[in-house]
């Protein structure tokens, strides 16, 4: 799963023009060397198709329930086919039940459910500059990538997995933006871990205990008022 407008840029436009080769420099002496390009299929993510509809639920429009609700269905055909295959131990075995299993429920159930919310992206009228006309526009301009998944079953209804894992890295840009180098990178990175590293021994509530890293305070005697700063 990529951007469709970088896959296309990148490879399709490199594939055709060189009539299914694209050109790599050798390093011994620079001659061009003319390798195929490997085939693809871009498939688009359902997680940023919905995240459109749940800023237009948000914006409320109640219009965008009803694909809410129909994404709904398709993430739960999604769990029932990973709980058709929980008991089996052995990965591999694991992995091939669950290709089999989507492949049945996306065909049953699945594909109704994109029929019925491809009637219903047909019809529905969405204010102009509204997050709604967006969503759908999305919808609609990546449906081909979007419903790839009814016919491959090694292809994820999202690509959430993968953005979890590069989210460090994705957040952690700026923090290291003005490093320049892998030295100049090691002071935030070790004052991030400290912070985290405090955030992880406090306790349930997510405050200290009273008095904890203050300096004591001898009491007032007794009748003395308090004096404030000016």
């Amino acid at each position: 799963m990529a951007d469709r407008y970088v896959v296309y840029e990148a490879l399709e436009k490199e594939r055709s023009r060189n009539g299914g080769q694209q050109t790599v420099l050798r390093l011994d002496d620079d001659t061009p060397l003319l390798l195929p390009t490997p085939d693809y299929d871009l498939a688009a993510c359902w997680m940023h198709g919905r995240r459109g509809f749940v800023k237009a639920e948000r914006h409320g429009e109640p219009d965008a329930d009803t694909a809410l609700d129909l994404i709904a269905e398709l993430y739960a055909v999604e769990a029932l086919a990973r709980e058709q295959v929980a008991d089996i131990v052995d990965p591999e075995q694991r992995q091939a039940a669950l290709l089999d299993a989507r492949r049945v429920l996306r065909d049953t159930r699945s594909r109704p459910v994109l029929q019925r919310l491809r009637a219903w992206l047909d019809q529905v009228v969405a204010v102009p500059t509204l997050p709604l006309d967006k969503a759908v526009r999305w919808l609609d301009n990546g449906w081909t990538q979007l419903i790839r998944f009814l016919d491959d079953p090694r292809i994820p209804l999202d690509n959430g997995l993968a953005e979890r894992v590069i989210r460090g890295v994705v957040l952690g840009r700026k923090t290291y933006a003005g490093s320049r180098s892998e030295k100049g990178a090691k002071p935030p990175r070790s004052g991030c871990c400290a912070l985290l590293q405090h955030r992880r021994e406090l306790p349930p509530g997510g405050r200290r205990p009273q008095g904890l890293h203050e300096r004591s305070r001898p009491p007032s005697p007794p009748g003395a008022r308090r004096r404030l700063p000016p």
